[in-house]
């Protein structure tokens, strides 16, 4: 049987706040692995709302990192050049490794300047696995401390989007996919569900009023919500949670 991890769901009165708890929480995490396994891994995610997030992560609200023990990845990436403004990584480096002093090893972006988004999904497959290997090569699971996801008005989360093949893959762990064409740029690289499941701790934020139908369905109507949404199949091993304003929510309290 499926054992799903209930999530614990947040609701702030707006992106500053939520981001404001959400950058505190990931730093405590992250700390806690650094001290638990002497390193800690992190992948981010692109979009709009982590921006604010990513800014508060490296700023004195927040606990102080050991960046030199923190090793950075994406969960997703569109197949563009890492200084494009579409790119997740331009996101990160406006907001975080123009702040704090990372070591250059410590940064694993997906290899967008690959000869074709196949090629930059296995060496980035590559990339992970070295990464996560035990000391003897054999390779371990590949468990990430935290994975920073948002979710899409279609439930979409990382790159994976409703109905795609890559929501049924079970043995790749990062996958090229070509995004609906209303979401541009169209060629992407993601990682799948066996990578993002294996987890510890998973953060979703997600704020405005576009996004209520699937907060709501999703993160609060638990019981009786829509389980096909791409972000509602996420399942860490540890702890999830969502960090919400109250127009995502529509409302602000959970109710029961």
């Amino acid at each position: 049987m499926d054992e799903r991890l209930r999530p614990r769901v947040e609701i702030f009165s707006d992106l500053e706040s939520l981001s404001r708890a959400a950058a505190i929480f990931i730093g405590e995490r992250l700390l806690r692995a650094v001290d638990e396994r002497g390193r800690a891994s992190l992948a981010l995610s692109g979009g709009s709302t982590p921006r604010r997030l990513y800014q508060l992560l490296v700023s004195d609200s927040a606990p102080i990192l050991p960046w030199e023990q923190i090793h950075l990845f994406w969960g997703d990436e569109r197949w563009v050049p890492a200084d494009d403004p579409e790119s997740n990584v331009a996101l990160a480096t406006e907001t975080i490794l123009r702040e704090v002093d990372l070591p250059p090893e410590n940064i694993h972006p997906v290899p967008t300047g690959s000869a074709t988004v196949e090629e930059g999904a296995l060496r980035y497959e590559e990339e992970v696995r070295a990464f996560f290997a035990s000391p003897d090569g054999t390779g371990g699971l590949p468990t990430f401390d935290l994975i920073h996801l948002g979710v899409g008005e279609d439930g979409h989360t990382a790159s994976l989007f409703p109905d795609d093949q890559a929501l049924l893959e079970t043995d790749r762990w990062v996958v090229p996919v070509t995004s609906p064409p209303w979401r541009p740029p169209r060629e992407r690289v993601t990682f799948t569900l066996p990578l993002i499941n294996t987890a510890r701790t998973i953060v979703f934020t997600a704020s405005g009023r576009a996004k209520r139908k699937v907060v709501r369905s999703i993160a609060l109507d638990q019981e009786s919500g829509e389980k096909r949404y791409p972000a509602a199949m996420v399942n860490p091993t540890e702890e999830l949670v969502w960090y919400v304003d109250e127009e995502s929510a529509g409302s602000s309290t959970i109710d029961g």
